[in-house]
């Protein structure tokens, strides 16, 4: 399962991983500090991500390919 932008989530103030299937096929919600969430900002818009998947595959010039918004 890959890390899509939906799963960041503010609940409650802070934000967080929701909706992570872990070992054993448990569905989790992972904390996620105030600088990571600010380092995934500035990834985010350096990539013009606005939907599906946060890190994709990039080829040698630079260009996102293969199944990237799913």
């Amino acid at each position: 399962m890959a890390l899509k932008l939906d799963h960041l989530q503010q609940r409650e103030e802070h934000w967080a991983i929701v909706d992570l299937v872990g070992k054993g096929g448990q569905v989790r919600t992972v904390p996620v500090p105030d600088w990571v969430r600010s380092e995934l900002n500035d990834w985010v818009a350096a990539a013009a991500i606005d939907r599906g998947r946060l890190f994709r595959r990039v080829n040698k010039v630079g260009r996102a390919w293969g199944d990237v918004c799913f």
